[in-house]
């Protein structure tokens, strides 16, 4: 975070010196597609952020709930698809447009997002070969109301929680390296009262982000 860079436009500029954040909402986060783009302006000018939507827990016909899906991949990270498609994202990204010195990944996750953030840096743990010399780095995780039952993955250099004062839904059953509450907060939006995605919400989080060290 700090100043912007390429005039805010990462589409068409090249940023040596930025960084890359996948956002990876839950059932419904998709829905606020107006949150990706605000991670992009001020504070954070987070020039290059990239929303992974989670599909497979919650959908309708289907009895597992995000919450269920959590707890089933905390104890084995390759049953949770959604990880292994994020996973593969990465690699894919990585081999195509590789970070430069000092670029940070990071993963933002929302709701179950955040299981499928830490599933998938289990996951990279392991991503050697494919031209992966090591293990690929997370540099930072930052869960938003977040189902947390892992510790956190040893590629993982800082987790940080953020939990909403009016959100019951949220459950990490780790100890984050930082945690922050959100004010007015809860899990979804509903009626005024915003999430940490939607309304009065966003400002809260975007400070958070930025406070973390996101640069």
């Amino acid at each position: 975070a700090g100043t912007p860079m390429c005039g805010n436009n990462p589409v068409s500029r090249t940023d040596p010196s930025g960084l890359r954040t996948y956002f990876i909402p839950g059932i419904g986060g998709s829905l606020y597609p107006g949150f990706t783009n605000a991670l992009q302006g001020p504070p954070t000018y987070l020039t290059d952020v990239r929303t992974f939507p989670v599909f497979q827990a919650g959908l309708p016909g289907t009895l597992k709930t995000e919450l269920e899906a959590a707890a089933e991949a905390a104890a084995d990270p390759t049953k949770d698809p959604d990880a292994q498609a994020l996973a593969r994202q990465v690699k894919s990204d990585l081999l195509r447009d590789p970070l430069a010195a000092g670029e940070q990944l990071n993963f933002i996750g929302y709701s179950g997002g955040a299981t499928v953030a830490f599933d998938a840096a289990v996951i990279l743990q392991y991503a050697t070969g494919m031209n992966f010399a090591s293990r690929i780095v997370i540099d930072n995780i930052v869960t938003l109301g977040g189902f947390v039952f892992r510790g956190k993955p040893g590629n993982v250099a800082k987790w940080t929680e953020v939990t909403g004062d009016l959100d019951v839904i949220t459950r990490a059953y780790a100890f984050p390296d930082a945690l922050y509450w959100e004010y007015g907060v809860a899990h979804f939006p509903i009626g005024p009262i915003p999430s940490y995605v939607t309304g009065g919400g966003i400002p809260q989080t975007l400070n958070i982000v930025n406070a973390t060290g996101l640069r």
